[in-house]
Formats: structure tokens, C-alpha cells, sequence
């Protein structure tokens, strides 16, 4: 699994050969290293809720590269509004196919305007990421660690808007994935992370997974 950091929230994650985008936040992103006319070919883009920060450019990208997309059906339906057509409208505790991608669509605890806040399991065989979205820690995360297993977890960490540092600790030890990468800090002061507090969080859980702190444009092999 090759895993790119693009600043925030927006990831991408390929994964045997599929390219999966999601949160895609480039053009008005402060911590992006590319932008959204960067993205020539993606598979699936996904997004977690309608947020500016996550919506992003999301629907630019899908009607340039035509991939496909799920997304809880209210957004889904908006999307489609907005002329993208290959959305598959779902909701939480759902899975959507395509091909040999599975995106299973989990809870988030947050806001939006259209249908709720979501995070989501991508898995393809033995691999598998869980994006949390924008959300603070849950006790249902012990579920989503042991009924999907995900290998790597990102998990926000800037605070005010989601989870801090503190209950990140707190979703890792219930998800116990291999990896954790930390997002959604530093893209701005409101969200600021210090280093002390990161070396912390890789302390707290060093006997349940390895946190891989990533800079902006990064691309690291899990």
C-alpha cells in the first residue's frame, strides 16, 4: 500500500493498483503541494462529509477523471445535482463495490449540511486503511478496529473541530491498527500541533501500533 499525504485531510491511497483520493482540499489548501488540475488519473474519490475543508474539489476532479464515488445519500444526491454521475448513494453500516475496492461507510461524530458525517474502511484483499474523517473518539471505534481490521488508521488530531492528540491516543488503542498516521493539524493556527505533542502520541501507543508522522506531499509504502 502506497499511502500520499496531501496536507489536511486529503489522502491518497493506492492500493494493488487502484488510486483512491479522498477529501480532496488542494486548491485552497494551505498545506497542499499540488492542485486539483494535478490529479490526471484516480479511481474512487471519496468524501467524508460537505465541509469546504473536505469538499474541496472534489467534484472538478471526478468530472475530469470520471471515477467513481460513494457517499451517504444525501450527499450523494447533491453530487448528482452537481452533474457528477458515477456516485453510489449509501449510508453508514453499508458497503459499496467497485470491482475489487470495498468502501465500507462508518460513523463520524461531527457536522454537515447534507446527510451525516462519515468516515470510511477502503479495503482491497488484505489491505485496508481506515479514514476517520472529521470525529472525535468514539467507543464504537473498538468495532470498527476488530470488525474490519484496518491495517492503518488516520486519525485527526488537531483538536477544536475533531479529536485532539488525547483522544486519538484513545482510538488507537481501541482500533489497534499496525499504522497510525495523524491529519487534520497544522493547516492552520486554530488546529496547531505542537512536536512535543506528536512524540507524545507516538509514546502513548508504541505497543499497539507505529504512528508515521507524515509532512505534506510525502509518500510513504505501508
Amino acid at each position: 500500500m502506497r499511502i500520499t499525504w496531501y496536507g489536511h485531510s486529503c489522502f491518497l491511497y493506492q492500493i494493488a493498483g487502484k488510486r483512491i483520493l479522498v477529501d480532496p482540499f488542494l486548491k485552497d489548501n494551505p498545506a497542499a503541494t499540488i492542485g486539483p488540475q494535478d490529479i490526471r488519473r484516480v479511481h474512487v474519490v471519496l468524501v467524508t462529509h460537505d465541509h469546504f475543508d473536505h469538499l474541496g474539489d472534489a467534484v472538478e476532479i471526478m468530472g475530469k477523471t470520471g471515477a467513481s464515488s460513494a457517499a451517504v445519500y444525501e450527499l450523494a444526491n447533491w453530487f448528482e445535482k452537481e452533474g457528477v454521475k458515477s456516485v453510489v448513494g449509501a449510508n453508514v453500516g453499508g458497503t459499496v463495490r467497485f470491482i475489487d475496492v470495498r468502501v465500507s461507510i462508518v460513523p463520524a461524530i461531527h457536522s454537515c449540511a447534507n446527510g451525516v458525517p462519515v468516515g470510511y474502511v477502503i479495503s482491497m484483499g488484505d489491505e485496508s486503511v481506515y479514514h476517520a474523517g472529521d470525529t472525535s473518539y468514539f467507543a464504537e471505534m473498538e468495532f470498527i478496529g476488530r470488525h474490519y481490521k484496518p491495517k492503518v488508521a488516520c486519525l485527526p488530531v488537531g483538536g477544536h473541530f475533531t479529536m485532539d492528540v488525547d483522544q486519538a491516543v484513545e482510538a488507537a488503542l481501541s482500533l489497534k491498527p499496525r499504522y497510525l498516521i495523524p491529519m487534520h493539524y497544522n493547516t492552520w493556527d486554530l488546529i496547531k500541533v505542537e512536536d512535543k505533542d506528536l512524540q507524545r502520541l507516538v509514546k502513548s501507543v508504541e505497543n499497539t501500533c507505529q504512528v508515521r508522522v507524515m509532512k505534506p506531499g510525502q509518500t510513504i509504502e505501508l
